[in-house]
């Protein structure tokens, strides 16, 4: 019985190009670090296996060239945090936003798949083989953990964990030394699986009491595009509910129930993947953003963009330009 490792990264990793990196140069300071070629792409794919049946994988590479390889796709479920280019070829569905929490089952498959060149691929996953979330899961806890495969296709890129994203994001920025790495790698994956099992739950059964009624959805949703058209202004909550025609207390948790995000929540992260967009794809200072994308105060901007993406934007712009 071969270990995850070797089952579910190393074929992929030589068929696209991947050389290991000396311990000395893995600026993970644990687990596995592979890199391209320079004249081939640049960045790196890093992989932590907990044990044989469970492993972490954060991935930040650019192709010089397009890349066409054959994927196998071993028995295995993942969960990740991915930007869009990369989550658009893992979902059939098109990814809304831009990092998205998608979770898929390997099938003992083998496609085609193909990297563009210059198109980043960029995620950080949790990776489990059956031999985990259908024995080790149920056995070492609850049987309750058997549905985890089930709840996790609803995870289609659709939907958010806001703190399961959370973890993701500290998973992606830390750097624990050999001797804590394990300890530290293994409470994050337990705790992500926890939260999406609990998410699961109240989901099947808030849906099973409390189907959200038709004209209802029609008005979340009409909610749902005003925010988004005017994300960068001050919107009162009494406006929204005359547009919804619901009581505030009504539109809150419906609005909670329907995408999974507080109001607020939901405004700050599209004021937040707006200013992603500026700080790759303008010159204009971090105050400047701020305003435009509806802050009145430089620190409020900078604590919620830290807090949604696990790092300041001053770091993000830095990170885009490695």
């Amino acid at each position: 019985m071969g270990n995850i490792l070797d089952k579910l990264f190393l074929p992929y990793l030589s068929g696209i190009g991947l050389m290991p990196v000396e311990k000395e140069h893995n600026f993970k300071r644990s687990g596995y670090c592979y890199c391209l070629a320079p004249t081939e792409g640049r960045g790196y794919y890093w992989i932590y296996p907990i044990d044989r049946w469970h492993a972490i994988a954060v991935c930040d590479l650019v192709f010089y060239r397009d890349i066409s390889f054959l994927c196998e796709h071993p028995a295995s479920l993942s969960l990740g945090y991915y930007e869009s280019p990369l989550a658009h070829l893992i979902c059939s569905r098109k990814a809304s936003r831009t990092e998205n929490l998608i979770a898929c089952m390997g099938n003992e498959s083998i496609h085609r798949e193909t990297f563009q060149k210059n198109m980043p691929i960029r995620g950080v996953s949790i990776n489990l083989l059956p031999e985990f979330y259908q024995e080790i899961l149920p056995t070492k806890y609850s049987e309750d953990f058997q549905a985890l495969p089930t709840i996790c296709t609803r995870l289609d890129g659709t939907g958010t964990i806001p703190e399961v994203e959370q973890i993701l994001k500290q998973i992606r920025a830390s750097k624990p030394t050999d001797h804590f790495a394990r300890m530290y790698y293994e409470g994050k994956v337990l705790e992500i699986i926890s939260l999406v099992m609990q998410w699961g739950t109240n989901e099947l059964m808030v849906h099973a009491a409390h189907e959200i009624p038709g004209k209802d959805l029609e008005a979340l949703a009409r909610v749902k595009t005003h925010v988004e058209r005017y994300y960068a202004e001050q919107i009162p909550l009494a406006h929204l509910t005359r547009l919804a025609c619901m009581s505030s207390s009504k539109l809150t948790s419906y609005f909670k129930r329907a995408y999974g995000l507080t109001i607020t929540e939901y405004v700050q992260i599209i004021r937040t993947d707006r200013a992603k967009r500026m700080l790759l794809d303008s010159a204009k200072g971090v105050g400047e953003i701020a305003c435009d994308v509806g802050y009145q105060r430089h620190a409020s901007f900078s604590e919620v963009f830290k807090r949604i993406t696990g790092l300041t934007p001053n770091e993000f712009r830095r990170r885009s330009k490695l």
